[in-house]
């Protein structure tokens, strides 16, 4: 079962570069009728500008494969660094993409963008994806310190210290679409292991970020601007919002315990907390709310949850 996350999570990194691609490809081209698309909504994500400028023949470039790099240093601001079985690729004016932060090997880092930035390292078979223009040095994206752990940025940031981060534990993803204009808005996977964190909406607080962490098989999952959702200080808890139409944003934390989840659907500008016990949960929904202790019996967690409804 492991195994096949590990390789749910390659899938994972190559839809982030599809969806990076796919973006720059696509600026600038009609979208579908937003009555009979369902996911018309993901027009609202501001990215910033993900195209290829128009200087694209002056464009620095660095890549660098098992510690040698293949273009020119002399005036080039992209900067690529590899150890023996790492992949680093830096593309844009200030990209910096390090394959090689710490021990270990077989790490990927991929900076695309003004002044991206993706370090990956202090494990094995690490990755960070940066695509998006950032105007803080500190906006870095970073997986490391454990094995087989992945983080992805989709879009540009204009705050201190945004980004996605992974590690500390082994097979840890975070992903963040969307773009930063707060500070300390990093999406983060962190101090576990198979933890996964999942982010679509743009960010102008301060602080704000989903997190899966300090525990082992936690999911944080939220859609929608503004929205946050944090899962940890357990094993197992599960955190989703999904507002994306919303205004202000929603927030779900499923904590303290294990096996807890707390969830907001479709409900803008509310607040879920599930905290302190295990095996508790909390669907907040527009035509209702449904809160309880499931059984720790029988068919586990989820079927207990089903069987209420």
């Amino acid at each position: 079962m492991r195994q096949a996350r590990r390789i749910g999570r390659l899938g994972i990194l190559a839809a982030g570069v599809g969806i990076g691609a796919a973006v720059a490809a696509t600026a600038g081209t009609a979208s579908a009728d937003p009555s009979t698309d369902p996911f018309s909504w993901i027009g609202g994500l501001d990215l910033g500008d993900l195209s290829v400028p128009a200087q694209a023949a002056t464009l620095d470039i660095q890549i660098s494969i098992d510690g040698m790099d293949l273009f020119s240093t002399a005036g080039n601001t992209a900067t690529a660094t590899s150890g023996v079985g790492d992949i680093a690729i830096a593309i844009g004016n200030g990209a910096d993409a390090n394959a090689d932060d710490g021990a270990g090997m077989g790490h990927y880092a991929l900076a695309d963008g003004t002044d991206a930035a993706a370090s990956a390292g202090g494990g094995d078979y690490d990755s960070a994806i940066d695509i998006g223009n950032n105007t803080s040095d500190t906006d870095i994206t970073y997986a490391g310190d454990g094995d087989y752990d992945s983080a992805i940025m989709i879009g540009s940031n204009t705050g201190d210290v945004d980004g996605s981060d992974a590690g500390i534990g082994n097979d840890d993803t975070a992903i963040q679409i969307g773009s930063n204009t707060g500070d300390d808005d990093s999406v983060s996977a962190w101090e576990g292991n198979y933890d996964t964190t999942i982010q679509i909406g743009n960010l102008t607080g301060n602080g704000q970020g989903s997190a899966a962490s300090f525990g082992n098989d936690n999911l944080a999952y939220s859609v929608g601007n503004q929205s946050v959702a944090n899962a940890d200080g357990g094993n197992d808890n599960i955190a989703y919002v999904l507002d994306p139409t919303g205004t202000y944003g929603s927030y779900a934390d499923a904590a303290g315990g294990g096996y807890d989840l707390a969830a907001v659907l479709g409900v803008d500008h509310y607040g879920d907390f599930v905290t302190g016990a295990p095996y508790l949960y909390d669907i907040v929904t527009a035509l209702g709310n449904e809160s309880g202790t499931a059984a720790s019996t029988s068919g586990g967690f989820l079927a207990d949850l089903l069987s209420l409804f």
